[in-house]
Parts: C-alpha cells; sequence; structure tokens
C-alpha cells in the first residue's frame, strides 16, 4: 500500500493482516462489509465481535473519495451492530484524523479512554445504542432491505481503478 496520506498505508495493511487473520482462523467473531458503487468496490469495513452485547470496530477502508464512501460504510457498520446483531456499544478508535473529523464527532461517542482499543495507538471511545438511534435518521441512508436488482447489479465485483487511489489528494 503505497498511500501516505490519512495513514492509508497503515490501515490498508491492517485491513489485509486481518482479513488474512480471519482466513487462518488467527481472529474471533471476525466480519466484513464492503461497499460497492456501480459494481466496483468503493470500500472495506470490518470489526469483531467481543460478545453477545459489545464489539470492536475496525476499520473504514475507502477506496473512493469524495464520494462520503467511508462516512456510509461506517454508518452501515453501526447498523450491522445495533440494527441486526442488537448489541449494546462499539467500542472505535480513530486512525486517521479525517475519519474521526468528518464522522465520528458526529455520532457524539462517549470517551472509554480507560480500556485499550486492540488496534492501540489511539484512545478508545465507544458508541452506544443510544446515542446510535438518536443520530441514525441523519446518518444511515438507504433501503432496507437492497432491492434484489440493485443487488444483482454489484456482481461480479470489480477491482477499483488503483491508478486513481495513488494519484494525489486534489488541494485545497
Amino acid at each position: 500500500v503505497k498511500v501516505e496520506r490519512d495513514f492509508y498505508d497503515i490501515v490498508g495493511a491492517r485491513v489485509y493482516a486481518e482479513l488474512l487473520g480471519w482466513k487462518r482462523y488467527r481472529v474471533r467473531n471476525p466480519y466484513c462489509l464492503v461497499g460497492v458503487i456501480d459494481g466496483v468496490l468503493a470500500g472495506i469495513v470490518n470489526g469483531r465481535l467481543i460478545d453477545e452485547k459489545v464489539a470492536v470496530s475496525y476499520h473504514t477502508l475507502t477506496l473512493k473519495r469524495g464520494a462520503r464512501v467511508g462516512s456510509h460504510l461506517f454508518a452501515s457498520k453501526m447498523e450491522y451492530h445495533f440494527d441486526i446483531l442488537k448489541q449494546d456499544e462499539v467500542l472505535i478508535v480513530a486512525e486517521s484524523p479525517i475519519g474521526f473529523r468528518r464522522w465520528m464527532e458526529t455520532y457524539n461517542l462517549d470517551k472509554k479512554f480507560e480500556i485499550q482499543h486492540e488496534l492501540g495507538g489511539a484512545p478508545s471511545w465507544t458508541l452506544t445504542k443510544d446515542n446510535y438511534y438518536r443520530t441514525k435518521a441523519e446518518l444511515v441512508a438507504g433501503t432496507r432491505p437492497v432491492p434484489e436488482a440493485l443487488m444483482a447489479s454489484t456482481y461480479p465485483l470489480k477491482q477499483p481503478d488503483l491508478a486513481a487511489l495513488l494519484a494525489p489528494a486534489p488541494k485545497k
């Protein structure tokens, strides 16, 4: 992974290692969700369940910049935890300053600095079920279940244009 901005190199390497760990049965209770736009992989989110009530959010890796893919995938990840799995809280850490600024502050996360997140580095935060449901209407978009025709249009999954991913970020 050659993109250093916003810690893409670290996050990309960690996501790869976590997926490989899952394949080799080295991670307990993992999951991975993918975001697809017009059949092209646009982003990946992953994490794991600590137990029936608590989970750990690992990463949100955006492959298509500028389309708010990361914020939608993070919302989908939280929807999975709270609406599907019926969990009580998710431990979260932001390795990326952009990720923290763009969407994590929006969820009104609670500090859990006394808990060391599995990823180390930055302090732990937690999203509780109550905070999730307070913010869900403005942060979770789309129709559930996904219409069959739309789901079918995502197959076969296509690799993103890696040259575009490696291009320098636009100047602001």
